[in-house]
């Protein structure tokens, strides 16, 4: 009997990468917004988001009957990008002091030092905004920054837009700055504005709009929306799981579904069986294909022990094929521990996604023409 290899899809969400920035639309709220930000001393904006300085970010969303809708508001007329909320912050206003307004999130976990991470958020120049600005940036810290100060953030931005003019043609849509960078080790928060001073920043009048809003009148308000910071490396290492077995190609790397160790041991429980049967399955099938097989582990343990685990648990996978008349000379096993984590959050059901076996098909060297 044909055996198929009858595995669900991964959930679209995971082609993308975790988003590690929670609330990441600004779709959830303490109370629905009625008008602008007004008190300094309110640092929460939204849960989740909050403000590192003396500025007052704005809150907006489609619940709000006032000054404060998503649709149609104090700063201006927009869509949102995505869902039903964003916020916004003056980016520059004109003068000496350089008045400045940012939004601060913290991370659902610190970055991993020298892995590469996308980073990326929508903005727009909110149309009631009479100058227009050249650039806007993110920064990622290890601790939360704080400041009774309402002027620029005295840190080099981790990534900077900057645009050769304050005035462009996409300028009142929806613009995407998307980077991707290098952590340097245990960063937990986002913050996001204009870093630069008035100096450095290239301002444009929008003088062919009249003046709708006396508080935007010397100044450039964004929107901005939808925040994800996501593992890179994760994404390109993540398995793949198929349909059926005359979807399976060589080169791929696959994740068994259903395998079961006894905890903390490498011992195959009976319930891992009949998935396993299915990988026996195509390998019959396919007599000229080698495959390799790849522990993995959570985070629960030193790195030793979870070396050692997850390379024995391979090795289990490796002779129950064996005992099925697969010729040894087939497999390869090996294990990474708890270095490549699907989920790199610190939750029952993360930890359970990290403790896997993968499986990569490939021919032999001397059968590839």
């Amino acid at each position: 009997m044909k055996f198929a290899l009858l595995l669900a899809l991964l959930p679209s969400c995971f082609s993308v990468g975790q988003n590690l920035v929670a609330n990441a639309g600004f779709e959830e709220f303490y109370t629905c917004p009625g008008s602008f930000t007004i008190n300094p001393l309110s640092r929460e904006i939204a849960p989740g988001w909050s403000s590192p300085t003396a500025g007052t970010p704005d809150l907006f969303n489609e619940c709000s009957k006032g000054a404060a809708n998503a649709s149609h508001n104090w700063a201006g007329v927009s869509s949102y990008h995505a869902g039903k909320g964003y916020v916004g912050i003056y980016v520059w206003m004109k003068g000496q002091r350089s008045y400045r307004e940012y939004i601060q999130a913290r991370l659902k976990s610190p970055l991993i030092e020298g892995r590469k991470y996308q980073l990326e958020f929508s903005f727009k120049f909110s149309s009631y905004s009479r100058y227009s600005t050249d650039r806007i940036g993110a920064l990622l810290l290890d601790s939360a920054y704080h400041s009774d100060k309402d002027t620029p953030i005295p840190i080099s931005p981790t990534i900077s837009k900057v645009y050769d003019s304050a005035f462009r043609r996409a300028t009142g849509l929806w613009e995407k700055v998307s980077s991707q960078f290098i952590a340097k080790g245990n960063e937990q928060y986002v913050i996001i504005g204009n870093f630069a001073n008035n100096q450095s920043t290239k301002s444009f009048h929008v003088n062919f709009e009249p003046v709708l809003e006396p508080m935007l009148a010397n100044a450039c308000y964004y929107y901005i929306d939808d925040v994800s910071v996501a593992d890179v490396d994760s994404i390109k290492a993540l398995p793949k799981v198929l349909v059926a077995d005359k979807n399976v190609k060589l080169n791929e790397t696959y994740v068994l579904q259903n395998i079961q160790f006894e905890y903390n041991k490498a011992t195959l429980q009976s319930a891992s069986f009949i998935e396993l049967e299915k990988l026996v399955s195509v390998l019959k099938e396919n007599s000229g294909w080698k495959v390799t097989l790849a522990g993995h582990t959570d985070d629960v343990g030193s790195l030793d022990f979870n070396q050692q685990l997850s390379e024995a648990r391979a090795n289990s996978v490796a002779e129950f094929l064996i005992t099925r008349g697969i010729d040894k000379s087939r497999i390869t096993s090996v294990g990474f521990g708890k270095q490549m984590p699907l989920e790199p959050e610190n939750t029952e059901v993360a930890k359970a996604k990290n403790r896997r076996v993968e499986y990569t098909f490939s021919m032999p060297a001397h059968a590839i023409k």
